[in-house]
């Protein structure tokens, strides 16, 4: 009764924090679809102060719910040690710019504890996305139509990183329970995928649906409650695969047949541009570990020390970037944190004895999948949106597999 009562006083927080996420979504893209090179606004840096003193505080609020994961030793030895890092940029440079390196490098894990607060208290998590996904897709809409209309065509976005900001939604549009809904945003999600011209964003979608679809038919299997269930799945899912074959030859046969180059042509310049400079980029930092003394192996070079020796470009690998700027030791705690967050989907999997957790299941796998991916080829790790995004996706799992209601109240979602 009492978790009951608390949900319901929460439950208007949720709404104005994901009010507060679109909003920072949108005023983010809208601040660089002109200038894609500019520096953060001051504006948008009170923005993003502002969610982060609230979430700390909701999250100090809550602070037995988050005593309840393991995780939660982790994210702290993590946050002291980059803490410890950053007190070099107090040195360097003025207050401002230390409290924005704070912003930037921790509020991923502001995201992951409110995740982890939110899944506590709520039964059912599609509620949830979608309650998220109706407070950011109409801002999102907007800041697509106004970067259409400030790029010359789609080859040469303004801003070509305002597409993370809709990629980061797609383990949230898996969860969904309406199936319309959900087939519609994928097949959307996809199509700006590829108009995007970003190879992270295509390889990372589409490996993200193939993993779920994998995961929806292979748990299906064993939690089948009607015989032709499994080959109505299949029937569905075929049908989607040669419906989005078909849109994807349209897209590739109309809209970029006036253009110089088209997403599949870029796939085969990789191995002349080097995956965009990347490999040059990967083979320089390693250089610097490799001929650096053994302090700043385990301790780093200090916050953002990549752009020092990189031409003013991060590393493009959020592993290779937190390696560099903060050391070995912070390296292997955040591959912890990694390693502790996809054994929830693991501890899930064993305990799939019920048809309410394949969808959940899959839809994690996904999202994990995802951001490998997208981590991997690009630098989310210093990102006050992208990142936090995800990690408060994981967080909401991880809340819902800690929730006591999880086992004695199942709600079907399938």
């Amino acid at each position: 009764m009492k978790l009951r009562k608390s949900k319901i006083q929460n439950i208007v927080f949720v709404y104005f924090i994901f009010i507060l996420i679109g909003y920072t979504v949108y005023t983010v893209n809208t601040s660089y679809i002109s200038d894609y090179l500019r520096q953060t606004p001051k504006g948008l840096m009170t923005v993003y102060f502002f969610i982060f003193i609230l979430i700390f505080l909701y999250s100090i609020s809550q602070i037995k719910i988050l005593l309840k994961s393991d995780l939660f030793t982790l994210i702290c030895v993590y946050l002291i040690l980059v803490l410890i890092q950053l007190t070099n940029v107090v040195y360097e440079a003025t207050f401002n710019e230390y409290v924005k390196s704070i912003l930037f490098c921790t509020q991923w894990i502001n995201f992951l504890l409110l995740g982890v607060i939110i899944g506590y208290y709520n039964q059912n998590i599609e509620k949830i996305s979608a309650m998220l996904l109706i407070c950011v897709l109409p801002f999102l809409m907007i800041n697509l139509i106004k970067l259409y209309q400030e790029s010359s065509n789609i080859i040469y976005w303004h801003n070509p990183d305002f597409f993370f900001s809709i990629i980061i939604f797609l383990p949230f549009i898996l969860l969904l329970n309406n199936k319309i809904i959900k087939v519609l945003l994928i097949i959307i999600s996809g199509i700006i995928a590829y108009i995007s011209m970003k190879r992270s964003i295509i390889i990372g979608y589409t490996f993200a649906i193939l993993i779920y679809l994998i995961l929806q038919l292979t748990l299906s299997k064993k939690n089948i409650l009607k015989q032709n269930t499994k080959k109505n799945q299949t029937f569905i899912i075929l049908l989607l695969v040669i419906f989005a074959i078909i849109i994807f030859r349209q897209i590739n046969t109309f809209v970029f047949k006036e253009m110089p180059i088209t997403p599949l042509q870029r796939f085969e310049m990789i191995n002349e541009t080097g995956g965009s400079g990347r490999v040059d980029i990967y083979k320089t930092i390693w250089k610097n570990i490799y001929y650096g003394d053994f302090y700043h192996f385990l301790f780093g070079h200090g916050y953002k020390a990549v752009l020092k020796i990189n031409d003013d470009m991060l590393a493009h690998n959020d592993l290779l970037e937190i390696f560099y700027d903060f050391g070995f030791l912070v390296l292997f705690v955040f591959i912890l944190i990694a390693i502790k967050i996809l054994s929830y989907g693991f501890k899930m999997l064993k305990r799939n004895d019920r048809l309410y957790f394949s969808q959940i299941i899959s839809a994690f796998f996904a999202g994990y999948l995802l951001w490998i991916i997208l981590g991997s080829l690009n630098c989310f790790i210093y990102s006050v949106v992208y990142f936090p995004i995800m990690a408060l996706f994981f967080g909401i799992i991880i809340g819902f597999y800690h929730n006591p209601f999880r086992i004695k109240n199942m709600i079907d979602i399938q």
